[in-house]
């Protein structure tokens, strides 16, 4: 068996989308639970199972969202995509005269002179 590595830890933040920001946010509502508990009773033991066991949960709580907003956006970027290519399916069907851009200016200049006579 391999002895894990500070490495192996950055890859595993820099691969899995998620693990950053669950983990952020664990460390930080663990710590100040930790602290707000210590500051409370005193105990150091009690404070150190509180700032543990919020740090451990509140790291599941948040990677899960951050999995499930990401997932709601993918859903939504696929939606736009799927509706801008109906669109633009819809919009070749119809395809004004570009490449004449001065043609009518100059039938109508052509159409003038014809009327004058």
């Amino acid at each position: 068996m391999s002895a894990h590595r500070w490495d192996d830890l950055t890859n595993v933040l820099h691969e899995e989308p998620c693990a950053r920001e669950g983990l952020l946010y664990g460390i930080g509502t663990g710590l100040g639970a930790g602290l707000l508990r210590f500051i409370r009773t005193g105990r150091g033991i009690n404070a150190g199972n509180w700032a543990v066991g919020t740090f451990a949960a509140v790291a599941v709580v948040a990677k899960h969202l951050c999995h499930y907003q990401q997932m709601h956006q993918r859903a939504k970027t696929r939606t736009l995509l799927e509706m801008q290519s109906k669109v633009s399916a819809r919009v070749k069907g119809f395809e004004p005269e570009s490449n004449n851009v001065g043609s009518s200016a100059q039938t109508q200049a052509q159409s003038e002179p014809e009327k004058s006579k």
